[in-house]
């Protein structure tokens, strides 16, 4: 008589453990250098900085990958002119600023080629950098509640904007290069000091 010899298949379970990717030196330097320069101390939400791992950092996104891609800090406690180091970030997104008592953003953050989003609405910003026409990828702009006095002709260049809201600032001109934004399909200018709107609006069809 044939022998059946029986065969016992054994399930091996392997748990592999995923490292967290190290994000580049000089986005993580910068980071530290807000944290420091904007009073990081006092924050409303600090989680994990300086501590963790970057990418687990409270209004930090890296996306999976290893250069920051969001920094989100709205309503946390930043206070004083935003670090200059924000130039350091050359992949950043998107920067969301709203609802701190920022006094000044730096001319650095022209700089960035790939920002697409920048809210600093409700802080104490007396203007937008002269050289955020630079922002070529700029989409989005919402920078209202704030005592701005003036729109940079070099707006005229953010040929990508379609949102655009400065409104409750206190900006008397608005310059004629706005005529430029063509594919600008939102423009928020209420509760300013405006006299004049310039003929050149008609051509944001």
């Amino acid at each position: 008589m044939k022998k059946i010899i029986p065969f016992f298949f054994l399930n091996i379970f392997v748990t592999i453990t995923a490292f967290p990717i190290t994000v580049s030196t000089p986005d993580s330097l910068a980071l530290v250098d807000i944290y420091n320069q904007n009073n990081g101390a006092s924050w409303t939400n600090k989680a994990n900085w300086l501590t963790g791992p970057v990418g687990t950092w409270h209004g930090i996104d890296t996306q999976g990958g290893n250069r920051v891609k969001i920094i989100n800090l709205t309503n946390n406690g930043l206070t004083g002119a935003f670090s200059s180091s924000i130039g350091n970030f050359s992949e950043l997104i998107e920067l969301g600023l709203s609802y701190n008592t920022i006094t000044n953003l730096p001319s650095a953050i022209c700089t960035i080629p790939t920002l697409q989003l920048l809210y600093g609405s409700n802080n104490e910003l007396l203007a937008l950098p002269d050289l955020i026409g630079s922002l070529t990828n700029l989409e989005q702009i919402t920078a209202e509640d704030n005592p701005i006095t003036s729109i940079p002709v070099s707006i005229a260049n953010l040929t990508k904007l379609f949102y655009l809201n400065l409104g409750e600032n206190d900006i008397s001109i608005i310059p004629s290069q706005i005529g430029f934004l063509t594919e600008l399909t939102t423009l928020d200018l209420s509760s300013n000091n405006i006299s004049i709107i310039p003929t050149e609006i008609g051509s944001l069809t």
